[in-house]
């Protein structure tokens, strides 16, 4: 019975170890700067100074507004296989930068 219990016990915490590891490579992280090709972003740059040391980005959400009218739009960049980062710009400017492992379901990484 007591062996019974240790067995049980030692796939309950496999499972939760496996659950969390998935559930940290799935998740976006955030980060205060992005080594681009043409220098380091960081937020609180202008969109034309990230385009300048980043390039185009992959793809450019559709601009959006909320109640106080300011524009909201992300940029989505990909500089190697393991990474695709999320660079949201607000009135312009950037706010905030994700980053996220590839996943193969992921339709920004390719």
């Amino acid at each position: 019975m007591k062996k019974r219990y240790i067995v049980l016990v030692a796939v309950s915490i496999f499972w939760a170890i496996l659950l969390t590891a998935a559930i940290t490579l799935a998740s976006r992280v955030d980060e205060s700067t992005l080594r681009c090709s043409g220098g380091i972003v960081a937020v609180g740059d202008l969109q034309r100074h990230v385009e300048a040391k980043c390039g185009q980005p992959l793809r450019i959400s559709r601009p959006s507004r909320n109640v106080y009218r300011d524009v909201f739009h992300v940029w989505v960049y990909q500089f190697d296989t393991q990474y695709i980062y999320y660079l949201n710009f607000n009135n312009e400017r950037l706010q905030r930068i994700q980053s996220e492992r590839c996943w193969q379901d992921n339709p920004d990484c390719q």
